[in-house]
């Protein structure tokens, strides 16, 4: 009978070692790469396999240093503009990249498994500060488009209310625009990016425009004072003072 147990061993013992071994070098390696990105990662398009948070980090830095060292050439209703990414802002969310990065493969055995054969690229969100790329498409719109749409303006000129009218005319489309700006910047394009031109029509009326010149006329007439009884403190702008420090500008929304 004992002789027969010691005959069964192996038959038992070798299935059991080659179940133990992937699972031993499973462990091992996790345990290794804890704190490390997983096999076959990359953060838009650059390899952080096997890489700490902060040599991830400075992996993903040297390519977005690269990304906003790229001069874009841009096409404005035919003329060509230079644009630098500081000048309408660029960043990059590298922090939630390389916090997805090290997540990736690490759901378990299956998931190491899965580590060797299949590449997972993270994304690397991008965005523009919306105040700066509205400077820069403005400026390229006064520039580049002759027949620009117009809102209409008041102004005091050496005591006289000057007002011009609204007009419908051509502007650059602001979504698409910036859209198609921002996918170029990421992807360091070296393809000329032209700019859709269309046509728009003032929100505001030539009434709207008479009603604002009127209340300036009231603003400027009837001047201000200011006073404090408790010391006897008194202060006047007249209406010319108001007229020259008067300013105005389009409110299209809000009311």
């Amino acid at each position: 009978m004992a002789a027969s147990k010691l005959r069964l061993f192996p038959f038992i013992a070798v299935p059991l070692m080659i179940l133990m071994l992937p699972l031993s070098i499973y462990f091992v390696d996790s345990a290794q790469a804890s704190e490390k990105v997983s096999r076959n990662v990359t953060i838009a398009g650059v390899d952080v396999a096997r890489q700490t948070q902060l040599e991830a980090t400075a992996s993903v830095g040297e390519y977005t240093d690269e990304v906003s060292a790229q001069v874009t050439r841009v096409d404005v209703n035919g003329t060509i503009y230079e644009l630098v990414p500081e000048d309408v802002g660029l960043s990059f969310d590298s922090t939630s990249a390389v916090d997805e990065a090290l997540i990736v493969h690490k759901g378990g055995i299956g998931d190491w498994f899965s580590a060797f054969s299949t590449e997972v690229d993270v994304p690397l969100a991008a965005s523009m500060d919306p105040e700066k790329i509205e400077s820069v498409l403005a400026m390229w719109e006064q520039d580049a488009i002759g027949n620009p749409a117009f809102e209409g303006a008041v102004s005091v000129s050496n005591g006289t209310i000057t007002h011009e009218y609204p007009r419908q005319g051509e502007v650059i489309d602001r979504s698409r625009s910036e859209a198609l700006l921002l996918q170029a910047l990421e992807t360091k394009t070296t393809s000329l990016v032209v700019l859709p031109i269309v046509e728009s029509t003032p929100s505001l009326a030539n009434s709207d425009i008479d009603d604002a010149v009127e209340e300036v006329q009231r603003i400027i007439d009837r001047g201000v004072v200011l006073t404090n009884t408790e010391y006897g403190f008194e202060f006047r702008v007249s209406p010319d003072e108001l007229g020259r420090a008067l300013q105005t500008a389009v409110v299209t929304e809000g009311g």
